[in-house]
């Protein structure tokens, strides 16, 4: 099924000019479960999945990068498990996550989180990632910003656990990009936040969906690219330009 409708949607093309279009002035920012793959915090077949979409999206000439936030998010995180690994009963209640299974199945110490923490931007630009701080925010462009914490699971947006205002931080500065850019085609988009998780896409594209109908003269949002996309669905926009450039991309 899911073969027939990939082949479907590639034989009916509404605009087949696109399928060969390089991404050349489009900003691709990772979440940050995709920098913990791309690092290799994860298992083989994510961390190569990862990389190679990367890879292909540089070869479409896309720019790919990391806010500087998301990194913040990965050391905050780095911190629980530098706090908990020390100790039996810190182990045992961390959750059970791959990051986890990383650490506890490489025997690491608190000793060597705080080294990789100390070397978290070294190691992201190393691989060709530049780190990039967030635009100055714009509010005729950023929207209702305390609805989107609430769909994003803040239950009180004057305390949002860090997790939520990190995406809420990162769509605010896709929007500022856009100022108010409207495409259906991802390569004109100027840029985009890119993710794997899909409640995290479901929910921005609610909420961005909602917000739109309150904008005079707004078309059809449904159509529309919004902020946020699966990891899943633009490595399948940039493997079906090449498949041949990556042929087990999608088996990974």
């Amino acid at each position: 099924m899911v073969e027939g409708y990939v082949l479907q949607k590639a034989l009916l093309l509404r605009d087949i000019a696109a399928a060969s279009r390089n991404f050349d002035n489009l900003r691709v920012f990772l979440d940050t479960r995709i920098v913990l793959q791309v690092l290799g915090y994860q298992d083989d077949a994510a961390r190569v999945a990862s990389i190679q979409m990367v890879d292909l999206l540089k070869r479409r000439n896309a720019r790919v990068e990391v806010f500087q936030d998301t990194l913040d998010e990965i050391t905050r995180i780095f911190h629980v498990y530098e706090s908990k690994l020390g100790s039996q009963k810190g182990r045992e209640s961390l959750y059970g996550n791959p990051l986890t299974r990383y650490f506890l199945n490489n025997g690491f110490t608190p000793a060597d989180v705080r080294s990789r923490i100390a070397t978290l931007n070294k190691d992201v630009q190393r691989l060709g990632l530049p780190v990039r701080k967030r635009p100055s925010r714009e509010a005729s462009f950023t929207l209702d910003e305390k609805a989107l914490a609430t769909s994003l699971g803040a239950d009180d947006v004057t305390d949002v656990e860090h997790r939520v205002w990190h995406d809420v931080n990162c769509v605010a500065a896709i929007l500022t990009w856009r100022r108010g850019f409207e495409t259906e085609q991802i390569e004109a988009a100027k840029a985009v936040f890119v993710t794997s998780t899909g409640l995290v896409v479901k929910n921005v594209r609610q909420w961005w969906q909602q917000q739109r109908k309150g904008i005079p003269g707004s078309s059809d949002s449904t159509r529309l690219l919004p902020p946020v996309i699966h990891q899943i669905t633009l490595s399948n926009y940039v493997w079906l330009k090449k498949p041949h450039a990556s042929e087990d991309l999608k088996l990974n």
